[in-house]
């Protein structure tokens, strides 16, 4: 089941197709944002992950190869889906290889590209709850509990959603067994 308001970012240099996308997105139940430039979708996706990013390949300065590529070394578990009007095989495989999800050239249906959007998420968010697992150092969590193993002690932590976001909450802290 998709999280209500899937959060989706659109990037495209072309205003009129990214406020038409927007508003077709939002009807369809999702809450889209925009970006211009595939600079600005790097950066505002490394603020704040996104569900799935809608991209163009055709932008000027940072291209949607390198900003997928860029999105996709982040480690994010973002789904990306490219949107353009290039459709040479050689195009659509350097994009699935840099990371894309799916690719979709224009034009396109919108009830096409909703569909497409609602598999890459439903894969994405499956995976996200599956291996929701953190790990720094002496750290392991998962997405039914979490622990963090230390000399003396153990911490038990336990997800806390928040805007469909999960924080960690310290629910407590148990003498070592070891």
């Amino acid at each position: 089941m998709l999280r209500p308001q899937s959060r989706i970012l659109i990037v495209d240099d072309e205003p009129p197709l990214r406020k038409a996308l927007r508003a077709s997105l939002t009807a369809a139940g999702f809450a889209a944002e925009e970006a211009r430039t595939g600079e600005e979708a790097v950066a505002v996706v490394k603020q704040c992950p996104f569900d799935l990013v809608l991209l163009d390949i055709n932008m000027p300065g940072l291209s949607g190869f390198e900003a997928c590529r860029r999105i996709r070394a982040l480690g994010l578990r973002t789904g990306i889906v490219v949107v353009t009007v290039r459709d040479a095989e050689d195009d659509k495989v350097r994009c699935l290889e840099q990371g894309a999800d799916d690719y979709i050239t224009k034009p396109f249906g919108l009830r096409e590209l909703i569909a497409r959007l609602r598999a890459v998420l439903r894969r994405t968010q499956a995976d996200n709850a599956a291996q929701a697992v953190l790990q720094a150092s002496d750290w392991k969590s998962t997405s039914s509990g979490a622990f963090y193993l230390a000399r003396e002690n153990k911490l038990i932590l336990r997800p806390k959603y928040s805007n469909f976001w999960p924080t960690w909450c310290v629910t407590s802290i148990l003498p070592s067994l070891t």
